[in-house]
């Protein structure tokens, strides 16, 4: 039996930080035509064809950062 070589598989969610919730919520909602899952004080959740967009409002400036694109894979301990 041979061990398969680690590899990532697709995209299960992206997560793109945002200055207003709110304001982004209406833009990828009713702008846009994405379906919104649910919404939850500084977080919502969007459907795009199976792949879940996560829009977040960091609570400090500081942690700003760009999009975030999480990817499943089928073992996540082996590497």
């Amino acid at each position: 039996m041979t061990e398969q070589q680690f590899q990532l598989e697709t995209i299960g969610q992206i997560a793109v930080p945002v200055t207003k919730i709110d304001a982004a919520v209406c833009f990828y909602r009713d702008v846009l035509g994405i379906k919104l899952l649910f919404q939850v004080a500084n977080l919502a959740f969007f459907d795009c064809g199976g792949i879940r967009l996560m829009l977040d409002l960091p609570g400090d400036s500081a942690e700003r950062r760009s999009s975030v694109i999480y990817f499943q894979v089928a073992d996540i301990q082996r590497s």
